[in-house]
């Protein structure tokens, strides 16, 4: 008589073996959800969604409050902060011209100044002369006062504000808000490659307030 063998369960995994498998798990994940994320530019859009959002409330603050606001942006650090003023604010007649490495500066002032500190008896021209100077700036004490710095992936691709004669490739760059309900026409770009093949920017619209986002970088409007 030949006697069937036993049919034996199969062995299941100990504790210490599934306890391997999910640190291997943990750690695969680890290294592949940043590496899909810079592929797919999902932190570049998160990004940019922000600036949108920031815009059109800095927009509707100016709006309410009856003060000048200004984004800074600092493209060297990629940072970025808000500031408001409750004097009054006069771009310099002539767009700004940038450094031969297309750096820009916030304090520049007008070369109208020189030809007004000449006459300092004169009650208009010492008017005229606080107005050229420009304002005090100070940071906004809600949460968007605050220095905010982007994703390790995401810089500043280029920025042109209408007060500039070019894109600056550098510095710091402020695009303003005024209680009139405008702002400044101004091209924001960010990229999260060094190459800038991927990039996106938010086109600014001075008269509305209103922001589109384009997928390329658009040339700067001519004169």
């Amino acid at each position: 008589m030949r006697l069937q063998p036993k049919n034996r369960s199969p062995k299941g995994f100990t504790v210490l073996e599934v306890g391997i498998a999910l640190v291997l798990l943990g750690l695969i994940l680890g290294v592949s959800i940043p590496a899909v994320n810079a592929l797919s530019g999902a932190e570049l859009k998160k990004q940019i969604g922000m600036f949108h959002g920031l815009i059109r409330e800095i927009y509707a603050r100016t709006a309410l409050s009856g003060v000048s606001h200004r984004l800074v942006m600092d493209m060297d650090r990629s940072v970025y902060w808000v500031e408001q003023t409750e004097e009054k604010v006069l771009l310099a007649e002539r767009a700004q011209e940038l450094s031969n490495e297309g750096k820009a500066a916030l304090s520049i002032i007008d070369e109208r100044v020189a030809d007004l500190e000449a006459d300092d008896d004169d009650p208009k021209a010492s008017t005229m002369l606080k107005l050229l100077k420009g304002p005090s700036w100070s940071r906004v004490e809600a949460e968007m006062g605050q220095e905010k710095q982007m994703h390790p992936d995401v810089r500043f691709a280029g920025i042109w504000v209408d007060h500039l004669a070019e894109r600056a490739k550098s510095g710091q760059v402020a695009l303003h808000f005024y209680p009139g309900g405008y702002s400044q026409d101004s091209l924001i770009s960010l990229t999260d490659d060094e190459d800038a093949d991927r990039v996106y920017t938010l086109n600014v619209q001075a008269l509305t307030g209103s922001v589109f986002i384009d997928d390329f970088m658009p040339e700067v409007p001519s004169e």
